[in-house]
């Protein structure tokens, strides 16, 4: 096996972050070394989720990102689609810097029985990206060296 080195170079995305209810919880990782941070559901009593159904879990967070150069990506939790088959429809649901409402986390239960999201489980985790810089130009007719 050989070793290869990677540099990567660190750049900081300021972020506002405001709590929609009191039910709202904090941003967390885990671990210092987690790439995302996981979010729960901010609802006042147990959610049922049918089986081959999807349900819209709030989050209680509003946040505004306050560079274009970054996205917020809504990602599964693994461990809720290996033990329950409970997934991310959108996933990665992308969060562009110009979104300010709330949050939400649409669940889909690919099992065969109920699943109960109960006030405060960890249902998603959000990954914090660079957004490159993209120019397009169009053009008639895209030429092919091997044809």
């Amino acid at each position: 096996m050989s070793a290869i080195n990677i540099k990567v170079e660190k750049t900081e995305a300021a972020i506002k972050l405001e709590k929609e209810h009191n039910l709202s919880f904090d941003l967390m990782q885990n671990h210092p070394w987690d790439a995302g941070y996981d979010v729960r559901a901010c609802i006042p009593r147990p959610a049922f989720i049918q089986p081959l159904s999807r349900l819209v879990i709030p989050t209680g967070l509003k946040i505004e990102i306050l560079s274009a150069q970054y996205e917020i990506q809504c990602r599964p939790r693994s461990g809720l689609a290996a033990k329950h088959g409970i997934m991310i429809v959108n996933s990665p649901g992308t969060i562009d810097a110009g979104y300010r409402d709330e949050i939400m986390v649409i669940l889909f239960n690919s099992g065969n029985t109920e699943f109960m999201v109960n006030p405060g489980d960890r249902i998603a985790q959000l990954c914090f990206r660079a957004v490159p810089s993209v120019g397009i130009s169009y053009v008639n007719s895209i030429s092919r060296e091997n044809d």
